[in-house]
């Protein structure tokens, strides 16, 4: 997640963005730290490839699983939070035998 500047409830971050973006638009921005909050953000492309994000946070009481899910479906990826625990799963035996080569 990048860094965002927090000022209050609102916020701002930078984004990588395609050529072929809008010079406007909206989009969601969902935290996957505590507090897991979220924002329809608005998105103004400053110069090719890049623009910043500008949003209020608003508070949602969501789990963390709840907040990973959410912002996966972001991306696209049509993952279920069995998905996301079974990867994990694999992560960490594939770290553990990387660990003992």
């Amino acid at each position: 997640m990048p860094e965002t500047r927090d000022m209050g409830p609102f916020f701002a971050h930078t984004v990588n963005l395609t050529p072929e973006a809008p010079l406007v638009h909206r989009a969601p921005t969902d935290e996957i730290e505590p507090p897991y909050r979220r924002s329809n953000s608005v998105i103004i492309k400053f110069w090719p490839g890049k623009g910043i994000v500008l949003g209020r946070w608003r508070h949602t009481w969501r789990n963390e699983s709840d907040a990973l899910y959410t912002a996966l479906q972001g991306y696209g990826n049509a993952l279920s939070t069995d998905d996301i625990r079974d990867h994990a799963h694999r992560f960490d035996e594939g770290l553990d035998d990387a660990l003992l080569t």
